[in-house]
Parts: structure tokens; C-alpha cells; sequence
């Protein structure tokens, strides 16, 4: 049986889309895996926020480190990385949710919110 799908029925993926349609697609995926962690599908919420960091990664590699691009780029995957994180503690899988949420620290530090975020991670980690 053949299935026919019209442009723009289907999602492409990353590696066949441009800069801008990667670019386009981070807000989407990140609205996507809110709406499925609010229905309480955490691991489909998880995937959805790794597909946007991974966009947000494959366009950084075009970019200069320090250039005003990269450093907006790389501010963009913060909420995105402690998703991400809260979705792996959630999912019972502390490593990548310590790792993730210690990256988002790392690229903004000045916000308590991820310095309490990291902390629970660490100490739901260690006390289990």
C-alpha cells in the first residue's frame, strides 16, 4: 500500500532542513513537549526537547564561540536543557538530568532558579 503525503503534511528531519527552518522548528518543539509534559507523557515531552537542543546544537556549529549569534543560540537552549533534565529525573535517569541541568548553570549562572534545580538533582541523586 502507498501512502501519498502533500508538502507540509509531514515533519522533516533535522538533517534535511535548512538553518532557517531549524531555527523555526526549536519554538514548536519546545511548545510540543510542553503540551506532552503537561498530559503527563514525560519521556515523548523528553524527546521533543532533545530534537530542539539538537537543532539549536547543529546551528552553533556554524556559528563563532563569542559571536552575538552563538552566545544567543546558546542562551535559547537554557529552558530547554532544564526540561530536559526535569524530564530525565522524572524518567528515573539522574546522570542526564545532572548533566543537563549543570550545563544550563554553566551558560547562565546568575539565575538561582537553576542553581536550586541542579542542587535537588544532585541530592535526589545521591539519597536514593
Amino acid at each position: 500500500m502507498v501512502k501519498i503525503e502533500l508538502p507540509g503534511d509531514y515533519e522533516k528531519d533535522s538533517w534535511a532542513m535548512n538553518e532557517e527552518e531549524k531555527l523555526d522548528a526549536v519554538p514548536k518543539l519546545q511548545e510540543e513537549g510542553n503540551r506532552e509534559y503537561k498530559a503527563g507523557r514525560v519521556a515523548e515531552a523528553a524527546q521533543k526537547y532533545a530534537e530542539a537542543i539538537g537543532n539549536l546544537e547543529q546551528l552553533l556549529l556554524r556559528e563563532k564561540p563569542g559571536d552575538s549569534e552563538f552566545v544567543a543560540l546558546d542562551r535559547r537552549k537554557v529552558p530547554l536543557l532544564l526540561n530536559y533534565a526535569q524530564c530525565k529525573l522524572l524518567l528515573g535517569e539522574y546522570y542526564p538530568a545532572i548533566e543537563h541541568a549543570s550545563s544550563a548553570l554553566e551558560r547562565d549562572p546568575g539565575k538561582p532558579r537553576h542553581l536550586q534545580h541542579t542542587g535537588e538533582l544532585y541530592r535526589s541523586r545521591v539519597y536514593r
